[in-house]
This record gives C-alpha cells, structure tokens and sequence, in this order.
C-alpha cells in the first residue's frame, strides 16, 4: 500500500488508459485527484472507482485544459485537501490523425501539440514539485508512445511534441533523482483496448493493450525501490508488430 495523493491527468474514456491508472492508485490506497476535458466522463471515472475500490481515500475530478496553464495550475490546486501530491501520472496526448507531411503541415498543429505535450507537462511539474522536494520523495509516470523514440512520415506534429516530452522527462530525472523523486517514461508501443478500438472487427484482442495490465506496470514503478530506478520501460500487445 503508498499513501498521499495520485494526480493522474489526461482522463476521458472508461475504459482507457487514464481510468485504468486512477482506479489502480486508488486501489493502491491513495487519494486520486483525476483531470481531463470532459466533466460528464470524469464523473462516470470518479463514480466507477469509488463504488468499485474497497476503502477508497477519495477521488474527486477537476475540468482543465492541458494548453492552458491557468487552467491546468487551478485544476491541480483543487485537490489540495485529497493531501499533498505523492504520485503524478502526465497521460494526454494530441491526436496524431489526420497525417499530415512536414511540407503541408499547420504550424498552429504543431505550436498545440508541444502545449498538449512538453509545455503541459512542464506546467505540470512545477505545480507539484515543490511539494514532492520538501518530502523528499515522489513518482512523476509520463505516457509516451511508439513516437517518442522514432518518427514516421505523416506524423511529424505528432512525433515531435512526443519526443520532446521524453527529452523533457529525462533531464527531469537526471535533476531530481538524488532528492528521491523517481521519474518515468513509458512508451506504450500499440493500441488500447477502449471502445474506439475494440469495435473495429479488424483488430482483434491480440493487437489491443489490456488498460488493467498497462496500469499495473505504472503502479510498479511507483513501488520502485530508490536504489533501483527506472526511467524507461515499453509496453505492447503480443501480437503486435514491433
């Protein structure tokens, strides 16, 4: 069991990814302060969690938008009395569709998707950090993707943004792990199984990340020991191909 509060941001759809993450802190026996866009999704989350989770420490959801940073400041502070945050978990991300190639591409496209990504991120971090230095401990867990270490063509926006919110994790962890924050990023390298996917006849459960067994991956490297940090781990479907 941890203690202390979860922040997880970038939550919408149950099932996903986000849901499936709050509702393991939860489990986990941690307060859990979800944000996201869409207040009617996020009380659907905040209702599945606390009638599922035995014991719940609480969770409350605040609307916020990622590229707005007074938004996403005032979003954080509202789980002031959820405790001082232990546990933040950077989850959104800009669509990557509709493809577009360097020579055609919207530089406004380019401009949201680094405000969705690094520069929400950053927002993110300062809003928690002083509180996780005076503790002298911390987890910061970052939703990277396939794009985060290798671009493809069409989805330069995309794969941009993705590979400076990594830069951006890793100095972070180089700057904070002697103060016993642990920071980590995870590529998750295929789809989640959430509606949107699932209902595709041509995609079969083989191709499609378990949000349960994705979650459970964030929660252990929470539980790290400090003399045996990660910063980077994978994740993919068996039958995916990689």
């Amino acid at each position: 069991m941890s203690s202390g509060c979860a922040i997880i941001i970038g939550v919408s759809y149950m099932p996903g990814l986000g849901h499936a993450i709050a509702k393991r802190f939860a489990e986990g026996g941690l307060s859990v302060g979800i944000i996201g866009r869409n207040a009617e999704r996020l009380k659907a989350v905040q209702e599945d969690i606390e009638a599922s989770t035995k014991d719940c420490k609480g969770v409350q959801f605040c609307t916020a938008d990622v590229t707005d940073r007074a938004s996403l400041q005032a979003a954080i502070k509202s789980f002031a009395e959820l405790g001082e945050p232990t546990v933040l978990v950077y989850n959104p991300s800009a669509p990557p569709f509709p493809p577009a190639e360097v020579a055609d591409l919207d530089p406004e496209r380019l401009v949201n998707d680094f405000k969705t990504g690094p520069v929400g991120f950053l927002t993110a971090v300062q809003a928690v950090m002083p509180a996780m230095k005076a503790a002298g401990k911390g987890t910061i867990l970052v939703t990277g993707a396939t794009a985060s270490l290798r671009a493809a063509k069409g989805l330069s926006s995309f794969a941009s943004a993705k590979t400076s919110l990594r830069a951006l994790s890793q100095s972070l962890a180089k700057e904070v792990s002697a103060g016993g924050i642990h920071v980590a990023h995870v590529i998750v390298d295929g789809l989640v199984d959430m509606p949107i996917h699932s209902a595709n006849p041509d995609i079969g459960k083989g191709r499609l990340l378990d949000t349960a067994a994705v979650a459970e991956t964030y929660w252990n490297l929470h539980m790290q020991d400090k003399r045996c940090f990660s910063f980077e781990i994978d994740v993919r479907p068996h039958e995916a191909s990689w």
